[in-house]
């Protein structure tokens, strides 16, 4: 069953693994970044881009919306904490 999944920093070198590894497969792939213009390689790629940003709760709702799957990546540091618990509030509305 094709599923749409959500990869949030998906700039950065875990996301983009992931992302590497899921393209091509059966499902339908998108991005979440807080900066389009940083992420071309991404939309060369045919990967579609959802703008939002971890630390902006408010910027995630639509950016999440009609996802199967949000995979949550955040990066390491002392707001990880806070940037994953306001993506898992998103996703839950």
């Amino acid at each position: 069953m094709n599923k749409t999944i959500l990869i949030t920093g998906a700039t950065g070198n875990i996301s983009s693994g992931i992302i590497a590894q899921l393209k091509g497969s059966e499902h339908r792939l998108l991005a979440l970044v807080r900066n389009p213009e940083k992420a071309e390689e991404l939309t060369r790629q045919g990967v579609e881009l959802r703008v939002g940003d971890l630390e902006k709760p408010w910027t995630l709702g639509s950016a999440f919306a009609g996802m199967d799957i949000v995979w949550i990546l955040a990066p390491p540091g002392p707001r990880a904490p806070e940037q994953c618990s306001n993506a898992l509030w998103a996703a839950r509305r």
